[in-house]
């Protein structure tokens, strides 16, 4: 009851967990692409289907 909030609006100039959480699922997507790319079964498929990797999800 005793709690105040104070707001305010502004351009952030330090690194947020926000950014950092971005910039570690864009590096974990990269590599999934990367190994998945390397894996023998995948990349013959690929390479005979002349097909490409599309709509990855990291769950």
């Amino acid at each position: 009851p005793n709690t105040q909030f104070k707001v305010q609006y502004g351009e952030v100039a330090s690194i947020t967990p926000f950014i950092k959480q971005s910039e570690r699922k864009e590096k974990a997507f990269q590599r999934a692409v990367t190994l998945m790319s390397e894996n023998k079964v995948v990349k013959s498929l690929l390479d005979t289907f002349d097909g490409q990797l599309q709509s990855i999800q990291l769950k």
